[in-house]
């Protein structure tokens, strides 16, 4: 595919892949016909990821969403699947199920009294059906046993079930029963048994047939609701004393009864309790767990524990394999013979030492390591050997080696209990040795530094003692120094032991901005010049000798020449430095004109002055003296002299003609006072374009406050600059003439302060 962009100027090329999947296969079991109410629909596919299973082919009423869906199908019923790929590609399937197996359903199990009737009764879920039924044991069926509600008498108290056998005209068979259950009116008092367990709690148990729909009163004051259900329930009373417990059985059974049975309850004859202790302790601890518990009216016959880190035990003192300290809720359980269970939860804090110490440190030579940077201080240590110790019961022993040591710690926690050894080896890599160049001094404005060291891995080069910011990495790095300069080289062996040496390099390369080649008229002359960048005394040998006018031996030599030269310059320095330049000077019969000025031409000492050389366009030009210039180089310098200075432009046209002109800025040191300072005594703002504004005037300022005032003593003006004078008015309207007073106070260029005081007349 090409796309172009509106304009038809840009195109760019893209393609697409069309990926056409695999067609989904859809498999299932196939159409069925079941006697089983239930069946397992199950669907595979080739490709497919996602399955949705419904009863309509639109797939509203959704079943699952898996692969396999549990359907209970009363006669033909068919299920619909889709099958969904990874790209959401879908295919869709049915199945038919016919369900002809028996769906019925209890009608209840009903509870009588002793010699009452039931109705034994399940429930057709499936109208299209003809059933038959057979109810069992027939000795207890007393009428309708061969239909949905059989009438039933069973033939003793508590549940008796009753089974029904089905079959439908399809041959499916199906068999369900129902629970019919006798109350047993007669006392159950003597089935009811108390017995207390620990603090004020009391089980009560009841074996009575009937137990299962009992319903139990605690007769407690403190809780006048508490109640408890079933066979088995247990009460904690507020304190001791004589309770009377009533049980009844369940609201809405047929034969309500009602049992008193009094309870005595005591100080708890149940105390759980336990203890702990360190069995073993070092790397690993072995806690020894004891059992104190005691039960003054049954024997204890189980016990559970359970340590709160996955750990159980059911013996009476169990240990416990730790290996790390832990805080453990543990808990304990006792079983007793009376039927007692009680239980006792209490925190257990385990401390074990913990204490990991590298294997290796390392000693560079000359350095002071600690053997154990990390160490716990509430722990105490004894480190052997204890003679290259300044304190071996330090945790953190400094030391200071000569050759590899190793050195072994006996830790022991605060309360003496647990202990364990550790060892550190203080290994002392080989002393770390390097060369470094010799302080020197170069000629050239950049040179390159070497360092060699057989152990070092790495090797930094800086600038700064404080070693940041590397300038060079490896054996040698270049370098451009001043005069001189200080470089820094770290070397790091293998073992990061640091070795840290210096080289001072000073650099008195000759640097001179030497005028590009000049082209004079025949007969006029060319002020060679060489301007010294580095302010050393240098010394100027010019050649050839033709045509130099004067100055041979100096920077700036004057020459004439009669034909095209190239003039050769050597120079050299104090420190034995040289270098060989040369400029051309071509001669050609064109003189290029060029003005200069400069605005404004007078200064106070310390402001500045904008040089302009005219015409600009094509030619390169050079000012001088160039130290008072922001630049000597262009045709529009700003000049900031510090004293009156004629400033001299050279310049050079496209074809090497050159040409000067000369400009002066006259220099003035600003005096604090009149007449330097100067107010007004009158102005005529009048509209007649003459003295309309008042000014206070000065080539001196720097700061000033000038404020007027009427004779009424109220301010009509203020300003803060020269720039901003007074035009008459006050708050928008012209005032009449009149005199007024004025307060100036000005802060001059040179740092001195003047103040005055006068009278000002407004004329019309």
């Amino acid at each position: 595919m090409t796309i172009t962009d509106a304009n038809d100027f840009c195109q760019i090329e893209r393609q697409i892949k069309v990926v056409i999947p695999e067609a989904i296969e859809i498999y299932l079991p196939p159409d069925t016909v079941i006697c089983s109410p239930d069946f397992l629909l199950e669907a595979t596919s080739n490709t497919g990821v996602q399955y949705y299973w419904a009863t309509d082919p639109e797939f509203v009423n959704l079943i699952s969403l898996a692969d396999t869906a549990l359907v209970t199908p009363f006669g033909p019923t068919a299920y619909h699947v889709l099958v969904r790929d990874i790209y959401g590609c879908f295919n869709t399937s049915e199945v038919l199920i016919t369900g002809n197996g028996i769906n019925v359903a209890p009608g209840g199990n009903p509870i009588v009294c002793e010699g009452d009737l039931a109705a034994a009764v399940v429930v057709n879920l499936d109208p299209t059906d003809t059933l038959s039924f057979n109810w069992q044991p027939s000795d207890q069926v007393l009428f309708y046993g061969n239909t949905a509600a059989a009438v039933v008498q069973p033939a003793q108290s508590g549940a008796t079930t009753f089974y029904v056998n089905m079959e439908n005209q399809f041959g499916c068979t199906a068999i369900d029963s129902v629970i019919v259950t006798v109350i047993d009116t007669s006392s159950q008092l003597a089935f009811i048994s108390d017995t207390q367990c620990s603090g004020y709690t009391v089980n009560f148990n009841s074996s009575s047939i009937n137990a299962s729909y009992y319903v139990w009163h605690f007769g407690d004051p403190a809780a006048p609701g508490a109640s408890g259900q079933g066979a088995a329930t247990s009460h904690t009373y507020a304190a001791p004393g004589d309770y009377t417990v009533m049980v009844t059985l369940a609201p809405g059974l047929p034969c309500p009864d009602t049992l008193l049975r009094t309870i005595s309850v005591g100080q708890s004859p149940v105390n759980v309790d336990f203890t702990w202790s360190y069995e073993s302790c070092t790397d690993t601890a072995v806690i020894q767990f004891t059992d104190l518990s005691a039960n003054a009216q049954s024997d204890i016959t189980g016990w559970q524990w359970n340590f709160g880190n996955g750990q159980t035990a059911d013996i009476p003192n169990p240990s416990l394999v730790l290996q790390s300290g832990a805080i453990l809720p543990v808990t304990l359980v006792i079983s007793s013979a009376n039927g007692c269970v009680d239980t006792l939860q209490r925190q257990v804090v385990i401390p074990l030492i913990e204490a990991n110490p590298a294997d290796t440190v390392i000693a560079c030579a000359g350095e002071a390591v600690g053997l154990y940077p990390g160490a716990n201080p509430s722990y105490s240590y004894q480190w052997s050997p204890s003679v290259l110790l300044p304190d071996p019961t330090a945790a953190n022993p400094v030391v200071s080696l000569q050759q590899t040591t190793v050195f072994t710690a006996t830790i022991t926690d605060a309360q003496g209990a647990c202990e364990v050894t550790r060892t550190v080896t203080a290994v002392v890599p080989p002393a770390l040795t390097a060369a470094v160049p010799a302080d020197t001094v170069v000629c050239e404005p950049s040179v390159t530094l070497q360092a060699q060291s057989e152990q070092a891995a790495f090797i930094h080069w800086f600038d700064t003692p404080a070693l940041i910011n590397p300038i060079g990495v490896g054996n040698s790095t270049t370098v451009m120094p001043g005069r001189p300069s200080k470089y820094y080289v770290r070397f790091i062996d293998d073992y990061g032991c640091v070795l840290v040496d210096s080289v001072s390099v000073g650099s008195y390369a000759i640097s001179v901005l030497l005028e590009g080649a000049t082209t004079i008229c025949i007969g006029d002359t060319a002020q060679l010049l060489a301007t010294n960048l580095t302010g050393d005394a240098l010394t100027y040998n010019w050649s050839p000798q033709e045509g130099i006018i004067e100055g041979a031996d100096t920077y700036s030599p004057l020459v004439s020449p009669s034909v095209s030269t190239t003039y050769q310059l050597a120079i050299s320095n104090v420190y034995g430095c040289s270098l060989d330049t040369s400029v051309a000077v071509n001669i050609f019969n064109y003189v290029p004109p060029v003005s200069a000025f400069a605005e404004p031409d007078t200064l106070a000492t310390g402001e500045s002055s904008q040089l302009t050389a005219e015409p600009a366009e094509g030619y390169t030009y050079l000012w001088s003296p160039a130290g008072t210039l922001d630049n000597p180089l262009i045709a529009n310098p700003v000049a900031t002299p510090l004293e009156t200075t004629t400033y001299k432009v050279t310049v050079r046209d496209p074809s090497g003609c050159i040409n000067s002109a000369l400009v002066t800025i006259v220099v003035f040191d600003p005096v604090c006072r009149e007449p330097n300072i100067y107010v007004p005594n009158g102005f005529s703002p009048n509209g007649d374009g003459l003295n309309e504004i008042l000014y206070v005037r000065g080539n001196a300022i720097d700061e000033m406050y000038f404020a007027i005032y009427n004779r009424w003593g109220e301010k009509v003006f203020e300003s803060r600059s020269p720039e901003i004078g007074w035009d008459g008015t006050f708050r928008g309207k012209l005032l009449e003439p009149e005199v007024f007073g004025y307060f100036l106070e000005v802060n001059c260029l040179n740092g001195e302060t003047y103040f005055k005081k006068g009278n000002i007349t407004l004329i019309r």
